[in-house]
């Protein structure tokens, strides 16, 4: 409805194809919410029916506490003296914030599996994406999140509960810390 809106806001102002905004009128009805948490159980369990990759996807998800799309999209160049520096792509266009996080050593230790699992290394730019496809390119939104769905799937029986990569993160800031080299006892 959003993206209509916007769409019939220009042709009315912008263009004067219409006099109106017939998008005003529509109601949509808001998807559910979603009510299923990560726990330290589900995140080793998920992970475990994640492919290498994606299961430095995962840990660096949990470890950087930034948003899924800046942990798929990090490159190579943003990691260096000792801190991985993300401007957030959902400020990027508005405030321009950046953020230094350091590099503890469990993130060291998900970048170099990452490095050895990668196709593409970085160049004399110093740029590769960090969580890459076989074919070496960034992961698409859509590719982390049926890699995410097949765990789900493989977890629970074949039928998913509704796991969301994007819930690690507040799982990630409200749990307590758990160590990623092991599953805690």
């Amino acid at each position: 409805k959003s993206r209509i809106s916007t769409f019939f806001t220009w042709a009315v102002a912008e263009q004067g194809l219409r006099t109106d905004n017939p998008c005003r009128e529509v109601v949509a009805k808001k998807p559910p919410k979603r009510k299923t948490k990560w726990t330290p159980a589900l995140f080793w369990a998920v992970r475990e029916k994640l492919h290498p990759m994606m299961q430095c996807y995962h840990d660096l998800t949990y470890l950087l506490y930034q948003r899924t799309t800046d942990a798929r999209l990090l490159m190579s160049s943003q990691i260096g003296d000792g801190v991985i520096h993300f401007t957030p792509t959902k400020t990027e266009e508005s405030s321009g914030l950046s953020v230094d996080v350091p590099i503890t050593p469990d993130i060291q230790d998900v970048l170099d599996r990452a490095r050895k699992l990668a196709k593409l290394q970085p160049g004399p730019g110093g740029d590769a994406p960090v969580i890459q496809t076989t074919g070496g390119s960034t992961y698409t939104r859509s590719g982390v999140y049926s890699a995410y769905l097949r765990a789900d799937k493989a977890v629970h029986g074949g039928t998913p509960i509704g796991l969301n990569p994007k819930a690690l993160r507040p799982f990630a800031a409200t749990a307590r810390r758990i160590s990623i080299h092991a599953p805690a006892a």
